[in-house]
Order: C-alpha cells, then sequence, then structure tokens
C-alpha cells in the first residue's frame, strides 16, 4: 500500500494539518538563521548602586523597552457596557518582538514543534484509517504504513510528510495494535473505543479504572483539579473557613439520612460528620449563573448544570468515598447517593452523575483554574518585568527563568484558545462566552494572596493531615513550597543586605506601583525583605508547581474522554435517580468521535511538552547565585525526589489511590511554557 494515499489526511484533505505543520516548519527555520542572545550570564546589581552613568544607561534602555512592550486590555466584548465586560492587562506584543522571542528560545520551539507533529500525526492517522470500510483493512493500513516508514527513507526529506513520517518511526509502536476498536467515524460502539482514539500512542492508564468510587475520588485529592475540595465547616467553630455548613445545609436534599452514612460502616448524619471533621464538598455553584455560548458544543440549555458532591473520610480508607451527588444548587434538585448504586438497573445512572459532575470539574479547572489563575494572571507580572527591571537587575534574572515563553504561549492562546473557532469554543460545554463569563466573575473576586500555596489550604480547610490524610496536591506540594521558600530567601538575601536596599531600589519599587496598578491585591510599595520573599515566593509557586498541578494531568485524566467529557451531549434523564440507563445512552451522552479528536487534541498540546525542571539554570547564573541555585537544585533531585517516589510507591499499594508524578521536580517546569 502507498504509505501516501494512507496518510491522505495528512498531506491533502483539508489542508489544516499540514498547513499547521507547514507553517511550524517555517518557523523553524526562522529560528535557526536566527543569533541565540538568551543565555548570556547577567552580572546583576541593584541600580541604587551603579554608577551615575550606568543608572542613565539602564534608565535609557528601559525607557526603549516601555516604549516596545506595552499592555493592552483584553476585552471579550467592547459593544457591551464596561460592567459586562471581562476586561484584564495583557501584554500587547507585536510580531517584531514577538519574532526576537523566538530567536531567544529555540529549544522550546523546536521541542512545541515535535509535540504538535505527535498530534497531527495521531489525529490524521486516526482519521484516515476510520475511513477504511472495514477492520481487516484498517490494520492492513496501519502494518503497511509502519513497515513503508521504517524500510524508506524517500519520505524523510525536510517535508511536512517527513517530519510526520519521521514520527512514526519514532514511535515504533507494534503495527499489530488495534487502533480503531469497532468503531466508525460518527460514533463509537463501545466505551473503550475512547481509548483507541490514541491511535499510535498509548491509552491513558485511568482508562481502565475510571469507573471506580474511590478512583473518582481521589482525583479531586490528586488528579486535574485539586482546587475544588474543601473541607465543611461549622461557622461557630472555623469562620471563614472552608465550606460554611450554614450555606451549604439550606441547598442539600433532605434524602441525605443516616443510611447513606451506615454504607461506609458510620452511624452519624449529616451535621455530626461535619463536627469530626470528615465532610468534604465540591460544589460547583459558580457555574449556575453560566449561560452557554450558543455555539457550544453538546445539548443547548438555559443553564448549567451546578452540581454540589459530598465525600466522607471513613476510618477504613485514608482517601475520600464519594458519599452522594446532587445535581444542582436546590434541596429540590435530584440526587444520587452512593449506597443505591448497585440497586438492578442503577450501575449506568451512577456512572452518568458522575460524568455530570466531570463536565462541571473540567469546565471550571479550565477556564478558571488553569487559563486565568496561571497563564492570564501571569502575564502582566512577566510584562512589568519586562518593562520595570533592567535585564542586569537580580530579580528581572532570577523571573526571567520563571516567565520563559510565557508571554508567547499566551499571545498564541488568544488564537487557538479564546477565538470564535477557538479550542474552548469547540469542546468546553460552556463554550467561549461562557468560559469569559466564568473567568469575569472570578476575577472580580481574586487577590494577589490567592496565589499563596498553604495561605489557601488553609482557606479551604484541607491543610489537616489528620482530617484528610490522602491529599498529594498538598502534601508533595508542601515538599516543593518549601525548597522554593529557602531558596528565595537565600537568593534574595545575595543582593539584599537590608530593608533599606528594598526600599531604595527604585527599580524595584517602580515594579510594584505598576503591579498594584495591574494585578488585583498588589502592593504598591515594598518597604521589606519580608514582603520581597512573599510576592516571589507566589509568583514562582505559580509559574513552575501550580501551573504544573492544573496542566499536565490532562494526558492522564481529561485524556480520555469517558472519564472527562467536556460536554454531554444528549440531556440527561429528568430524574436520573430512578431512570434506567443503558450503555447506549451512556454513549449518546459522551463526546462523538470528532470532538473527542478535539479533547485528546487539547490534552497532547497543552500537556505533552515539559521545556526544562524545577531550578535548573544555575548555569546561567553568576557565581554566587549560581552556587545558591546549584545548592536548591540537588535537593529537588536528591531527597525530595526520593521522598516523593517512596510517597508514590505506597499511595499505589492500596487500591482506589492514585500516584502523583506531577510535582516530581523533573515533572515541573520553572515557567507557565506551555
Amino acid at each position: 500500500m502507498d504509505i501516501k494515499k494512507v496518510l491522505k489526511g495528512i498531506i491533502e484533505e483539508g489542508e489544516d494539518a499540514a498547513q499547521t505543520a507547514l507553517s511550524l516548519g517555517s518557523i523553524k527555520k526562522l529560528v535557526e538563521g536566527l543569533i541565540e542572545d538568551g543565555d548570556r550570564v547577567v552580572e546583576a546589581t541593584l541600580p541604587q548602586k551603579n554608577s551615575t552613568q550606568q543608572k542613565l544607561l539602564r534608565m535609557g534602555d528601559l525607557k526603549i523597552r516601555q516604549s516596545v512592550l506595552k499592555f493592552k486590555e483584553f476585552d471579550n466584548n467592547p459593544d457591551k457596557p464596561e460592567e459586562d465586560r471581562f476586561l484584564l492587562p495583557l501584554s500587547d506584543m507585536g510580531p517584531e518582538l514577538l519574532l526576537r522571542e523566538l530567536s531567544m528560545l529555540r529549544p522550546w520551539v523546536e521541542g512545541q514543534i515535535e509535540n504538535r507533529l505527535t498530534l497531527l500525526t495521531n489525529e490524521a492517522l486516526w482519521k484516515s484509517i476510520q475511513k477504511l470500510p472495514t477492520k481487516s483493512m484498517q490494520m492492513d493500513a496501519i502494518s503497511s504504513a509502519l513497515k513503508d516508514v521504517q524500510e524508506s527513507s524517500k519520505y524523510k526529506e525536510n517535508s511536512v510528510s517527513g517530519e510526520v513520517l519521521h514520527m512514526f518511526e519514532k514511535m515504533q509502536t507494534p503495527a499489530t495494535k488495534s487502533v480503531m476498536g469497532d468503531v466508525n467515524f460518527d460514533k463509537f460502539e463501545t466505551l473503550a473505543c475512547y481509548g483507541n482514539s490514541y491511535a499510535l500512542l498509548d491509552s491513558p492508564e485511568i482508562s481502565g479504572k475510571w469507573q471506580d468510587d474511590k478512583t473518582f475520588a481521589s482525583q479531586r485529592l490528586a488528579g486535574l483539579n485539586p482546587m475544588a475540595i474543601q473541607r465543611v465547616t461549622l461557622d461557630s467553630e472555623e469562620p471563614g473557613i472552608g465550606a460554611s455548613w450554614n450555606k451549604l445545609s439550606a441547598k442539600l436534599s433532605k434524602k441525605i439520612g443516616k443510611d447513606a452514612f451506615a454504607y461506609f460502616g458510620l452511624d452519624m448524619d449529616l451535621k455530626e460528620a461535619v463536627k469530626q471533621k470528615r465532610l468534604f464538598v465540591c460544589d460547583y455553584e459558580a457555574l449556575a449563573s453560566i449561560k452557554p455560548d450558543e455555539k457550544a458544543p453538546g445539548v443547548a440549555q438555559k443553564n448549567l448544570l451546578a452540581p454540589v458532591v459530598l465525600y466522607i473520610k471513613t476510618d477504613r480508607f485514608c482517601g475520600l468515598q464519594l458519599l452522594a451527588i446532587q445535581l444542582d444548587q436546590t434541596a429540590e434538585a435530584d440526587i444520587l447517593l452512593a449506597k443505591d448504586k448497585n440497586e438492578p438497573g442503577r450501575v449506568n445512572s451512577w456512572t452518568m452523575a458522575k460524568m455530570i459532575v466531570q463536565v462541571s470539574d473540567v469546565n471550571y479547572n479550565q477556564s478558571v483554574n488553569h487559563l486565568l489563575e496561571t497563564h492570564l494572571i501571569e502575564d502582566a507580572m512577566a510584562t512589568t518585568t519586562r518593562r520595570q527591571l533592567h535585564v542586569e537587575h537580580p530579580l528581572r534574572v532570577l523571573l526571567s527563568h520563571h516567565f520563559t515563553a510565557l508571554l508567547v504561549i499566551n499571545k498564541a492562546g488568544e488564537k487557538l484558545l479564546l477565538s470564535d473557532k477557538g479550542l474552548i469554543q469547540q469542546i468546553l460545554e460552556t463554550g467561549l462566552s461562557g468560559s469569559l463569563q466564568l473567568m469575569k466573575e472570578r476575577y472580580a473576586t481574586w487577590s494577589f494572596e490567592d496565589l499563596d500555596f498553604v495561605q489557601r489550604l488553609g482557606a479551604r480547610g484541607v491543610d489537616d493531615a489528620e482530617a484528610l490524610p490522602y491529599f498529594p496536591y498538598r502534601d508533595d506540594g508542601l515538599l516543593l513550597w518549601d525548597v522554593l521558600g529557602r531558596y528565595i530567601k537565600d537568593y534574595i538575601d545575595n543582593y539584599y543586605g537590608s530593608d533599606t536596599d528594598v526600599q531604595e531600589d527604585y527599580e524595584l519599587q517602580d515594579w510594584a506601583l505598576e503591579l498594584s496598578e495591574k494585578v488585583n491585591g498588589f502592593i504598591p510599595k515594598i518597604n521589606n525583605v519580608n514582603d520581597l520573599h512573599t510576592i516571589l515566593h507566589r509568583m514562582i509557586w505559580t509559574a513552575g508547581p501550580q501551573h504544573a498541578a492544573v496542566n499536565f494531568p490532562q494526558i492522564e485524566y481529561f485524556g480520555f474522554v469517558p472519564n472527562y467529557p467536556t460536554a454531554f451531549y444528549v440531556a440527561p434523564p429528568e430524574n436520573l435517580s430512578s431512570a434506567v440507563v443503558s450503555t447506549e445512552d451512556l454513549l449518546n451522552f459522551l463526546p462523538p468521535p470528532d470532538k473527542t479528536a478535539a479533547q485528546i487534541e487539547v490534552a497532547i498540546a497543552l500537556s505533552g511538552y515539559h521545556y526544562d525542571s524545577l531550578l535548573d539554570y544555575s548555569e546561567k547564573l553568576e557565581p554566587g547565585a549560581r552556587q545558591i541555585c546549584a545548592q536548591y537544585y540537588e535537593e529537588l533531585t536528591g531527597s525530595t525526589t526520593k521522598e516523593i517516589m517512596k510517597r508514590n510507591e505506597q499511595r499505589e499499594q492500596q487500591r482506589g489511590l492514585l500516584a502523583y508524578s506531577y510535582f516530581l521536580p523533573e515533572n515541573v517546569p520553572n515557567s507557565t511554557s506551555v
């Protein structure tokens, strides 16, 4: 079989994939011809300690940079009144500045190209094979394609087809692997077919255990979104901490009785569970006021479902147990209880309820926790750092490694995500306008303090390891938070001998003033070393570990569509708790093949590439700072890594618990670079 015919979808069909690859290839060639100047070791100094001439040169250089790199306000709808618009300061990076940025990011560009080609290869082969009428012809095509790639070199020229075929050779996937299962292009025939959508890539491990309740609950603690879980608290004992029992109880169904707890061997009711610090909740209340985009995928509704999901901590399991799923925000809403799931005809109803929860969870996480609270929030910080801190400023040197490629990736995201034809519009149930509304409402209450890892754990009531023994995001995160805190302190002390040095650093004060105008809750003047440490600690945590936590689990959890559908495509039964749901109903409920391909595209594009690893840049610093950075990098790659790996071995030994690799230092890039 002619390999060109097998891969017609890559080279010829619609030309979208080919054009994308071609444009990326052009960028690659262009970058290769540019001079790299981003690795120069800078002798960093505080501006007030420079000579008069050096001060003038620094000021002049900054004025030029400020004239080139300016702010714009991202505006979702300029035709609406200001109170209805989502105004967010972002960098206004023009083509010339973008080109210079790319010239300094050659390894990053090449890595992104390779990741993109992997994605295109997987998707294009999948679509091409599907069009063959029989399973035997599909398998023959795969075998022939792989054989031709291995035996022939004439397609390995510097072309779109050559680049793509080279990826085949690198993958070395057995030709006998079932790529499609029993599927057609319009509809999947079994749930297992969703895993087969990965074609030449391995399907996520979660595909074999996603229906297990303990695994479902563990995803709140070690999965894609560890930010939603809160402990339910009594206002009289813990005011302002976690989820208020007074507020929650007013909207909970009265069907949650003592029998719901007896199923788990507990003799108590809801109130007693709260008193014993056993009751946890994921409340998707924010979705209740969101109207989906008219062009959003899935079922058109006036309002999104906004589930309330209750979890219980038992004595027999260190993780959480799924107690109940209430499908909306009122006490009259339909509710499903774990104790009823094994009754005849209820298994699939319970599965559908969990799918509804995942739709809500991923729509909020992608829009708010990921896009808004890492990418877009950081944009102003990175832009102001470029505008107000000279390249020889020690904090500019430090932060440059933690803002690498951020402005470029955000610029790309404006088109790929935040456009009428972007991926948000294609796959999220909110659609673009709904997603923007979610971000707008969260941004109205967001403050710079919300970037503080420890404070936020405390505010959610999940910092107590006695009440919640298993929480990998918290426990492994505390290791990284501690190392980063000590590293930043030593780095600051290397340049600032006193609070006076901080106060007299006029570049730093200009930086703080501009940030106070762009970032909610940022202080306009930094008076001491401790405040500076807090600021940098939050910034670097968000750029590295926090982004890693809400981005890189996408391939494993979000990449297997039944585990994390982004929208549902038929309305759930009006009374799901009493309905009989078939496997066919589940398949109709889930995204079809084309939307599945788009969701996998997002998973691979956003989490398939790691640019670097946490604190791996010591050789790019001057001697004093280099020694400090190398010391903490050695700690991260040594004792910290060993401790997390030991914990993961223990986690894997108990059914229902998930290992957590996303805070292994080697898996945490320094910046939000993808």
